[in-house]
């Protein structure tokens, strides 16, 4: 199994009603009020569900609680997650997981399920339609309450992004944003991952961040 490895003190992330929009408001009034122990989220590839997943988890350690996210990328053992007693799990692009991770993930769940941890789960499709998944696993997913992500609108994303810059405390334009979303992908995820290593870039050579070199970055990433 791999989980993100994530430094939450470090990142800078907006709320998570930065991620969501107008399209999304009963999934952001079921996540702020936090009542709900299971819930599934589901959208295409780059719509920004990791993003939201991320925000959430660290929301949560804000408020105290005992938070992570297991993801696809680095190993993680389950045991480990079981033992730590979290209170709260996201567990992100649960399609990827192979089938040793989903016989884990299934006694996750139900061990998570009677101690009370809320999970908030994230796949590119409805559990019904996941028949890649476990049957076993499929059913426990059928218990979550199930949201489709809707897009963002463009003026959403670039509210997005400012936000993002903000708390990361980067100065970039207006200008170089519009750029982007003019120029590359206008996924959510594609957007906020290039802010990011752009930030970086930036700093690595000593750089204002403006169309020039964001233009310079992005022929070099391709």
């Amino acid at each position: 199994m791999k989980q993100m490895v994530i430094d939450f003190e470090e990142q800078g992330y907006p709320s998570f009603d930065s991620f969501l929009g107008s399209q999304n408001r009963e999934l952001l009034s079921i996540l702020k009020l936090d009542e709900s122990q299971l819930i599934f989220v589901w959208g295409p590839e780059g719509i920004g569900k990791s993003h939201l997943l991320k925000s959430w988890v660290k929301q949560r350690l804000i408020e105290g609680k005992q938070a992570t996210l297991i993801s696809t990328r680095e190993h993680q053992n389950f045991d480990e997650i079981l033992n730590h007693h979290y209170e709260c799990i996201a567990i992100d692009d649960i399609h990827d997981f192979d089938e040793t991770s989903q016989i884990e993930l299934f006694h996750l769940f139900n061990e998570s399920f009677d101690s009370g941890c809320h999970l908030l789960i994230s796949a590119e499709m409805p559990p019904q339609r996941l028949i890649q998944l476990r049957n076993d696993l499929r059913t426990r997913l059928g218990l979550c309450l199930i949201y489709e992500i809707f897009p963002l609108s463009e003026q959403e994303k670039l509210e997005t992004m400012r936000k993002f810059i903000e708390i990361r405390q980067t100065n970039i334009s207006d200008e170089v944003l519009n750029y982007l979303i003019s120029h590359s992908p206008r996924t959510l995820d594609f957007l906020l991952n290039t802010l990011q290593e752009i930030d970086n870039y930036a700093i690595k050579n000593k750089r204002k961040i403006t169309i020039p070199l964001l233009k310079q970055f992005l022929a070099e990433k391709n």
